[in-house]
């Protein structure tokens, strides 16, 4: 399935009155056409990357391509396609990629403070997802909170990917085994990333 690619629309056309067709030798039949070729994804387009131009006759319908244009031709197909800009639609994507990734840097924003807020007053049932090493990740379970102290059980699985974790959070995979942890503890854990989601229900 392709879904990258390019595509290209018109940007304008216009008729010279001074340039004379080198096949033909008439005059005032040159019109020149340019387009705007542009990058997309999934049919959205990203950005403009090339402008593209040729002439044609409209008495003996020759065309051509920049480079095969008389010089004079060239200078006036260049003012033409300098004054003719990338419509804005073409950095759609773009846009719409600026947009997610704000979102998203809000949306990561939120979920901190909020992990920070359940570390400071943690409950029973709490399950704080941490990694043992970079390929290695599991989860542990508040079972019960007195004073500073916090006491949990650990997940007896492990998962080498964070998407993964859904997968062994289930009552029946953790052990019996309490330990403690200081409340502080946790948060020093937090911020150094050693757990890196706190889930409530």
């Amino acid at each position: 399935m392709i879904f990258y690619g390019h595509n290209s629309t018109k940007l304008a056309t216009r008729t010279s009155k001074t340039a004379i067709c080198p096949h033909c030798d008439t005059q005032g039949s040159i019109t020149f056409h340019i387009f705007s070729k542009y990058a997309h994804i999934f049919w959205i387009p990203m950005f403009p990357y090339k402008k593209i131009a040729y002439s044609e006759c409209d008495h003996c319908k020759q065309t051509l391509g920049f480079q095969k244009m008389p010089m004079v031709m060239q200078k006036e197909m260049k003012q033409i396609k300098e004054a003719s800009v990338s419509p804005k639609w073409q950095f759609a994507g773009l846009g719409i990629l600026v947009v997610l990734i704000i979102v998203g840097i809000i949306s990561s924003k939120r979920s901190s403070a909020l992990d920070k807020e359940y570390l400071e007053t943690p409950i029973i049932g709490d399950v704080y997802e941490y990694k043992d090493n970079p390929s290695s990740y599991s989860t542990m379970k508040v079972v019960n909170v007195f004073n500073d102290s916090v006491y949990v059980v650990f997940n007896d699985y492990a998962t080498n990917r964070m998407s993964g974790i859904d997968e062994i959070d289930i009552k029946k995979n953790y052990g019996t085994e309490e330990y403690v942890f200081g409340k502080e503890e946790l948060a020093n854990m937090y911020e150094a990333g050693d757990i890196y989601s706190v889930n409530r229900d």
